[in-house]
């Protein structure tokens, strides 16, 4: 198993050589979880996020103003613990995993 958070943004209107250094407008953000066999490759087993549902997925975070509030629910990290449990850690909160089907279990709310 293989896992890391994921920032993904969108160039609206394509990559433009005169300003490279644009980043986009922000689609989602998580974490992947991959399984990774000699046999299938890099195989997707689940997208975790813990933005809350109330957040678009289409904010433009470098522009919006409420982009650090939900920065603070960015996933930071991915913890693997035993042969059942995976945890996301962002500033906010911490979620347990079900690794059998990626089912959220729990989740503890914190406030740096």
């Amino acid at each position: 198993m293989f896992g890391f958070p994921v920032d993904y943004y969108e160039l609206e209107k394509g990559f433009d050589s005169a300003n490279p250094w644009q980043t986009g407008v922000g689609k989602w953000q998580g974490a992947y979880i991959y399984d990774v066999t000699p046999e299938k490759g890099f195989e997707l087993k689940a997208k975790l996020t813990q933005l809350p549902i109330s957040a678009s997925m289409t904010i433009d975070y470098g522009k919006d103003a409420s982009y650090y509030s939900y920065y603070n629910y960015f996933v930071n990290r991915i913890l693997r613990v035993g042969d059942d449990s995976l945890f996301t850690l962002s500033n906010n909160q911490i979620n347990a995993y079900d690794l059998a089907n990626f089912k959220e279990l729990n989740r503890l709310a914190f406030h740096p």
